[in-house]
This record gives C-alpha cells, sequence and structure tokens, in this order.
C-alpha cells in the first residue's frame, strides 16, 4: 500500500474510511472519485480524520494520505485517544512521520534509496530517500514524484512532494525534532455532472 487509507482498509482490523453519506456517496465510489473530506471508521463508530504525529494535519491530496513521509501508522481505540485529545467515539489513526538517524561517534549513518512503481493503467511512481546521521545530528530529506493513473481514462492525478526532518542531541537526554512538507498535486477529477473537474491543492 502506497496511502493510509489503502493500508486501513485492507490490513486494519475493524477500521477503514467510511462514506459520510452512503445511500449518495456509493455512487461515486470508483477509484479516482474520491474527493471529498475522508473520514475513518473503526468497529462501526466514527474516528474521524487521520492525523499526523498526534495533531490534526492536512492529507497529501483530497481523501488521500500518501505514505512517502510516513514511518508508522497506529489506531488509537477507546479512552485511549482522549490523550490526544477530542476525537470521534472509535477512536482515530494516527501517523507517524519519518525521523532522521543519529549515526555513533566512529560510524556517521549515510543511507540512501530510490523505489520505482509501475502498475498495468500507466502509473508511474518514485520515491528517493536519503539520511545522514551524526553522533548528534542527523537529517533526512524524502521526495515523490507521482502520475497516477486509473482504470478510466482522463482521471488521474500528479503529486511533486517533498519532506526534511532534522534532528539534534540536546544536554539532559533530549532531542530537538524540526520537519517541515510542501507537497503540490494537480488532479483531474469526475464531479457530480459527470463533467470533468481540473482541480489544484497544494
Amino acid at each position: 500500500a502506497t496511502t493510509v487509507e489503502d493500508l486501513l482498509n485492507g490490513y486494519g482490523a475493524g477500521v477503514g474510511q467510511v462514506l459520510a453519506t452512503p445511500d449518495s456517496d456509493s455512487n461515486n465510489n470508483q477509484p479516482g472519485d474520491r474527493f471529498s473530506v475522508a473520514q475513518v471508521g473503526s468497529r462501526g463508530l466514527t474516528a474521524g480524520q487521520t492525523r499526523r504525529d498526534g495533531f490534526n494535519a492536512s492529507s497529501t491530496r483530497t481523501s488521500i494520505t500518501d505514505m512517502f513521509d510516513t514511518e508508522r501508522v497506529e489506531v488509537i481505540k477507546g479512552s485511549n485517544a482522549l490523550l490526544f485529545g477530542a476525537s470521534g467515539a472509535g477512536g482515530f489513526a494516527n501517523t507517524g512521520s519519518k525521523q532522521a538517524r543519529f549515526g555513533t561517534d566512529r560510524t556517521p549513518r549515510s543511507t540512501a534509496t530510490v523505489t520505482s512503481r509501475v502498475d498495468q493503467y500507466g502509473s508511474k511512481r518514485w520515491e528517493f530517500d536519503a539520511n545522514l546521521g551524526l553522533k548528534d545530528l542527523a537529517f533526512r530529506f524524502v521526495a515523490l514524484d507521482e502520475d497516477q493513473n486509473y482504470r478510466r481514462l482522463y482521471i488521474g492525478a500528479k503529486t511533486h512532494a517533498y519532506y526534511g526532518t532534522l534532528s539534534a542531541r540536546l544536554p539532559f537526554n533530549t532531542s530537538l525534532r524540526v520537519g517541515a512538507r510542501k507537497t503540490d498535486n494537480n488532479r483531474i477529477i469526475p464531479t457530480r455532472g459527470d463533467d470533468l473537474s481540473f482541480t489544484n491543492a497544494t
């Protein structure tokens, strides 16, 4: 899975996306159709919107939270969700951002990976992930370039996204972490009037 929503729908026990108004929204639930605000359900109850590091945050593009800058996905259920403030009755899904990894005194931690994916509809996806970690300072940079297509012609999206995080070790066994993300998504989506709508979200 490359998105949090696909991960929850496919592997989450009792957790997944829900439709706000099933009677009408079920007609607009083909791949590429979802362009309203996504909600997550847990055990038949609403779980609100997906959070990032425990805080409310915008998704990569409407209804989709890409995992290019995500290190883990966890589902907080029941009363434990109150530790993060107000949430849905079923709890909420939380994503953890990728973190820069420190090296050691003798060996800096230097890693870099490039991944590529294609599918039967002509979609192309490239990811670049690099980390440079010293003893007390570490930096990580992640980039995404994706051209998403679906089985229906003219429906798709192009996404360019960048994520960077800096970590520093401070006295008293304390670490300072600063991160930033920029996403540019251009998509072609169907409207309720069976026409094409050209939208841009940043």
